[in-house]
């Protein structure tokens, strides 16, 4: 009799140690999964920050700026293929492209930094909505859960109509308020792949909705 309890106890120690196993693996499985998503997302951040820079027009025409005046800064002075009189204006154009390539570079940072604040202002005006969106979804969920034993105790006078009104009534404008939200995230969306993606937008407008 010992011995058969005995072997029942290490038949429980033995599922509860599998079982402890079990959730340990799940538990780093579903721990490994969130952090391969948040380092997927940052990399689409950086993707997007990479795609609208490298096609703002703005910033082209600054990068052109300063490949001349890097060009003009590796011109030899006393080159021989430069006539002698022209030698006093070469160095001064010499001077001024690097002088040049010094602002043209400041100049640059600065729209850049206020190219990728004004982005991420808009991106975060689209995550603010979209959060708003699935929200009201989850609160429309909620209540339509709720509809069916509301009416049960509506038609057995267990509560007072005007309960299952009001019920409806929020159903209908959470529904509402669902639709107007998706339709002003969808503009949104639009509007920000338009604005920074250029000719490009629809890759822009992809990146932008892949970001969860």
């Amino acid at each position: 009799m010992e011995s058969q309890k005995l072997k029942g106890v290490m038949t429980v120690v033995k599922r509860m140690v599998i079982l402890l196993m079990l959730m340990a693996a799940v538990a780093t499985g579903v721990a490994a999964n969130a952090a391969d998503t948040h380092a997927m997302e940052e990399d689409l951040y950086a993707e997007i920050v990479e795609f609208v820079v490298s096609r703002d027009p703005v910033l082209q025409a600054q990068r052109t700026v300063m490949q001349a005046a890097r060009a003009m800064d590796t011109v030899e002075v006393g080159d021989e293929s430069v006539p002698s009189y022209a030698q006093g204006s070469l160095l001064r154009m010499k001077f001024d492209a690097v002088s040049g390539i010094q602002q043209a570079q400041q100049q640059y940072t600065t729209l850049e930094r206020e190219l990728v604040s004004a982005l991420f202002a808009k991106l975060t005006q689209i995550f603010a909505l979209r959060n708003q969106v699935e929200n009201s979804i989850r609160l429309l969920q909620m209540l339509e859960e709720r509809r069916g034993p509301t009416e049960r105790q509506a038609e057995a006078g267990i509560i007072d109509m005007n309960v299952l009104w009001d019920l409806s009534d929020r159903i209908v404008t959470t529904q509402i308020a669902i639709a107007d939200a998706e339709s002003q995230l969808r503009a949104l969306e639009r509007e920000a792949a338009f604005n920074y993606g250029g000719a490009d937008w629809a890759q822009l407008l992809d990146k932008i909705q892949r970001i969860r």
